[in-house]
């Protein structure tokens, strides 16, 4: 498949070809990477591929919770309310999108 070249060095020998998995990992057309937020969330509710987020921080600052955040099924299958989610997030046009998990609490710090 072909696509853009990666170079390197001041020779600029060719490294290899971007493909299509390229567009997965940064999309600034869909999500808006300057809003992202990391922080430490508490999972409100669960839908069948989506989570509703809110932290500490969201609620001192009045904003509300995050929602919906767009997660695979597979994922959704085991979290609940309560649990706790370290994670950065950034919003979307339809919503929001974890770009990185650290840590899930199950059943928070209970």
């Amino acid at each position: 498949m072909a696509g853009p070249e990666v170079e390197t060095g001041d020779d600029r020998s060719p490294l290899g070809v971007l493909s299509a998995g390229a567009k997965r990992v940064l999309r600034p057309a869909e999500v808006d990477y300057a809003r992202a937020e990391e922080d430490t969330f508490v999972v409100l509710a669960v839908g069948e591929q989506w989570l509703s987020l809110t932290s500490a921080a969201r609620e001192a600052l009045g904003e509300g919770p995050a929602a919906p955040v767009a997660v695979p099924a597979r994922a959704t299958r085991f979290l609940q309310p309560d649990d706790i989610v370290h994670a950065e997030i950034a919003p979307t046009a339809s919503g929001w999108e974890i770009l990185h998990v650290v840590t899930v609490f199950p059943g928070g710090f209970r």
